[in-house]
């Protein structure tokens, strides 16, 4: 391959991956958050509601009470809703121990290596001003979506 073209390839990535870092780093975390089940209630424990929103946010999409249901399935009341028994929730399998350490691991190296490339993409002087307005569009972009 080309040097010119190594170069172009580079910069789209670099271009693409600061559009998108905010939205991998809030994925990454979120995801994480729901792996390890800190959206869902039990007895004792009411998640906060920043929780809640996230998780809602990263599974539907949707803001509760921003903008009406566009589908009358998610309008629906859900009967103990996660638990379609409509019984108590079980426990975890064993097998899924190990996929679950394993999602929690990609959630958090995907954010460690979201953070070093805009650390690196900044590092670079010459296209600081560029990195700025890439990572703000994908920052604010999204929260004016989420804010239709």
């Amino acid at each position: 391959m080309k040097a010119q073209t190594q170069r172009r390839l580079r910069q789209l990535h670099n271009r693409f991956g600061l559009f998108f870092a905010p939205a991998i780093l809030f994925f990454a975390v979120t995801g994480v958050i729901q792996t390890i089940g800190l959206q869902d209630k039990a007895p004792g424990y009411v998640p906060p509601a920043w929780i809640s929103l996230v998780a809602n946010l990263h599974k539907k999409q949707i803001v509760p009470g921003a903008a009406p249901a566009r589908d009358s399935r998610s309008a629906a009341p859900a009967v103990n809703a996660g638990h379609p028994e409509g019984g108590k929730p079980k426990k975890p399998d064993a097998g899924s121990i190990p996929l679950k350490v394993f999602v929690l691991l990609l959630g958090l190296v995907l954010s460690i290596s979201t953070l070093l490339g805009i650390w690196i993409a900044f590092a670079n002087a010459a296209t600081r001003r560029t990195s700025t307005i890439l990572l703000l569009a994908g920052l604010l972009i999204p929260l004016a979506f989420i804010l239709l």
